[in-house]
């Protein structure tokens, strides 16, 4: 997919880059597989994507409710095993030498009501980015007030207007082309498939490429 051409009008005051936290900036690598295999929902410890895990999960028995708790098991216990996504760190150090402006905004709730252990879902992120140095200034120099959590998709689309986000950066379709999505907003999709296409968001490709797209809009604007 060829990327839209720099408009003129984006001023690097006016960019506020809205991104999405899970699988956008962490990366979980093969955590969904080896919990679903630990967990005895499948019988092989093999590589599968999310997806794949997903798809037979939810044909075994009570596969929805196997399906929540092993999403529960990666997003708490299992995140101390996730990484950075490849290419952000570089994203974000570009972003910083040009004052861009930066959220994250997680479609992520606190607990889950399956999960007897009552753990926090939110608390286990800030707890990953902490260790990640997200919140050091000699790191990733975010704060506490640009990171947000949303309890459904609808309010994480709300805060992306209400944030004004010129940009919005997710994995997720559905959220991109969530109706409310605000249309002064530019849908972004995260992917490390070369081949994937989609005409209805703006710009789509891994961080580099999304961090190669951005830099003439920015420059442009100089």
């Amino acid at each position: 997919m060829e990327p839209c051409k720099p408009e003129k009008y984006f001023d690097v005051s006016n960019i506020h880059i809205g991104i999405d936290l899970d699988h956008t900036i962490i990366n979980y690598q093969q955590i969904f597989a080896e919990r679903a295999f630990s967990l005895g929902y499948t019988n092989h410890n093999v590589k599968m994507t999310k997806e794949e895990v997903k798809t037979k999960v939810k044909k075994l028995k009570d596969g929805e409710k196997k399906w929540g708790l092993l999403q529960m098991e990666v997003y708490t216990d299992g995140i101390s095993e996730a990484i950075i996504m490849e290419g952000f760190s570089e994203f974000v150090n570009v972003c910083k030498e040009r004052g861009i402006s930066l959220s994250v905004i997680s479609h992520k709730s606190r607990n889950n009501p399956q999960d007897a252990f009552k753990r926090d879902l939110q608390e286990s992120a800030l707890d990953w980015m902490n260790k990640q140095h997200f919140f050091e200034k000699s790191g990733f120099g975010f704060s506490l007030h640009q990171v947000f959590f949303a309890e459904t998709i609808e309010d994480k689309v709300a805060r992306i207007k209400i944030l004004k986000c010129s940009h919005f950066v997710d994995d997720l379709l559905k959220v991109l082309l969530h109706p409310c999505f605000p249309e002064s907003t530019r849908k972004i999709l995260y992917t490390s498939l070369p081949e994937i296409d989609n005409a209805a968001v703006d710009h789509l490709g891994d961080w580099s490429r999304i961090t190669k797209y951005l830099i003439p809009e920015m420059t442009n604007a100089d």
